[in-house]
């Protein structure tokens, strides 16, 4: 027996407190639980007229399809005809589906190609796909542009939701350079305004990455966010690249704990140069007021 709190059980008891009403979907029946009273009967059932045991079961019953995802072009609301039924039709169906949409079509698979090798979450998806859908809403999608519009879509959408991404890693992954990316984030604004919000992430993120590739213990990955956040409490980070603090943080962590890696070290493993970890090692030490003996 299913039981739920009603929401509207008709008439009144004076009797029953209404906390210890239930409702009996299977009966179709309120009845209170302390004197066994029957409240109101004969109520129609909304749910569904068949019966599941078990989650398998309940999905194989189920007639309603997968929830709306903006990962594909027409929202996940689509006729799947099967290829023993008919396949003239079936192939007039996959045509019709996406005519039209070749673009998007391209962008989504691509989108998705590059989430699923860089093993990003769903959310990330959903947010690169419904950036791609805007960009097309605003005629900024076309052909030609794609491989840099899925990368500005993939990046933006990892830093809303706070993400370490290797930019790098899209841009192989997609087959641009880094100018074609900025090209295309100025092509963007330009073309759609806000269409992004950019955020900088925040170089936290960064650090058990750096710290779990060079090996290092946990408490260093500990005190180079305690420095992030004391830096970021000063104002410190402003205007500087979040991988590159975090990569310094992690430098000066592991001199100070006893666990020096080599800038070289540092720098390939956030695949940034020596003398960007270098000078952010400088801010660093100058704004926290911290005297390091080499």
């Amino acid at each position: 027996m299913t039981v739920s709190k009603p929401i509207n059980m008709g008439r009144p008891s004076p009797i029953c407190d209404p906390n210890n009403i239930i409702y009996d979907e299977v009966r179709g029946e309120y009845i209170c639980i302390e004197t066994g009273e029957v409240i109101s009967e004969r109520l129609i059932n909304e749910g569904p007229e068949w019966r599941a045991f078990t989650p398998e079961d309940r999905l194989r019953k189920a007639r309603t399809g997968s929830p709306t995802s903006f990962t594909v072009h027409d929202g996940g609301l689509t006729t799947d005809i099967a290829s023993r039924s008919n396949n003239k039709l079936r192939r007039l169906h996959n045509h019709l589906r996406v005519r039209g949409n070749n673009t998007l079509v391209n962008a989504l698979k691509l989108m998705n190609d590059v989430c699923s090798k860089l093993r990003l979450p769903k959310v990330v998806k959903e947010q690169a796909g419904l950036l791609l859908r805007k960009f097309q809403v605003a005629n900024i999608l076309k052909n030609r542009r794609i491989p840099e519009l899925v990368a500005v879509a993939v990046i933006a959408s990892a830093k809303v939701y706070g993400i370490a991404i290797d930019s790098k890693m899209v841009f192989r992954i997609v087959g641009i350079t880094r100018d074609a990316y900025w090209k295309a984030l100025m092509y963007i604004s330009k073309k759609a305004g806000d269409i992004i919000k950019m955020r900088v992430a925040d170089p936290s993120i960064y650090v058990p990455k750096i710290s779990r590739q060079l090996g290092l213990p946990s408490q260093v990955t500990s005190l180079a966010i305690i420095l992030l956040r004391k830096l970021k409490d000063l104002g410190a980070l402003d205007g500087k690249g979040p991988s590159g603090m975090a990569a310094a943080s992690v430098y000066v962590a592991g001199i100070v704990l006893d666990h020096k890696r080599t800038q070289k070290e540092i720098a390939e493993a956030v695949g940034k140069t020596e003398v960007t970890v270098r000078n952010r090692y400088k801010d660093i030490v100058e704004k926290l007021n911290i005297v390091v003996l080499m």
